[in-house]
């Protein structure tokens, strides 16, 4: 995993590609997307079960600037636990391509001004819990979880979390979910709680976001009753903002 500061340039020596005559060409790059997909199983990890619906297409929606005090990439699920363990206020965390199967929830704890995204779309980059009504979660009841200001999620899926897919907690403000696509929450997909009775989260934003659930809400009772959900949950919230969302198959 290479950290580099947000505006430096990479210094890695790389020649110039070769050219090849067309056969060799197309050959060079079937080889390469085969060692690609190997290298994702690999590292990432397995892929989504079979039969699992991707949901809808993404919403239309321009491309996050890159920014960030530290721009940290990742390509793994041991990168990427590792640094959200050594997390910094101003981490922008990159995720490549690729499906990760959580073996904890995301926890930015105490970290203002951190963002964690894919480089684009809603749907190349999916974080993976245990599964909508599967009791057992272990380490990951959620997808995402901040209790700090300004914190990012962008350009990704989060799914098949036995509780909510994204928690903003108390102490949490200004957050901001952007071109998110969120599947199968075993409760409400984002949850904002409140420090106390009369200061919870604010000025939110969630937008070019789906929250849905491709083949119908919770079976089972994750202890408010069979198929409590709903989108966002936000107590004692001030000043959010939704726009350009889709809400699909909660009933």
């Amino acid at each position: 995993m290479n950290i580099r500061l947000a505006g430096e340039r990479a210094t890695d020596g790389r020649r110039p590609t070769r050219t090849y005559g067309r056969p060799h060409l197309r050959a060079w790059r079937g080889l390469g997307l085969w060692i690609g997909a190997l290298w994702l199983s690999l590292c990432v990890g397995p892929q989504l079960a079979s039969g699992q619906s991707l949901g809808s297409p993404c919403l239309a929606a321009p491309t996050l600037t890159m920014a960030g005090t530290r721009i940290v990439p990742v390509s793994s699920v041991a990168e990427l636990q590792s640094a959200m363990g050594n997390l910094q206020a101003g981490d922008t965390i990159v995720l490549a391509n690729g499906i990760y199967h959580l073996t904890s929830t995301l926890y930015v704890n105490g970290r203002d001004n951190v963002t964690i995204r894919g480089q684009e779309g809603c749907d190349q980059v999916v974080l993976v819990g245990r599964g909508m009504d599967i009791a057992s979660y272990g380490n990951v009841p959620h997808g995402i979880w901040s209790n700090s200001r300004k914190t990012v999620i962008a350009h990704m899926t989060i799914r098949e979390t036995f509780d909510n897919t994204i928690v903003f907690n108390g102490g949490a403000q200004s957050p901001r979910v952007y071109h998110v696509k969120l599947l199968n929450s075993g409760s409400q997909f984002i949850k904002a709680n409140p420090l106390n009775a009369t200061e919870g989260v604010d000025h939110g934003i969630v937008e070019y976001s789906i929250m849905e659930y491709p083949a119908g809400p919770p079976a089972t009772d994750h202890g408010a009753g069979v198929g409590y959900t709903n989108g966002l949950s936000i107590h004692t919230g001030d000043n959010w903002v939704i726009r350009r969302k889709m809400f699909k198959n909660f009933h």
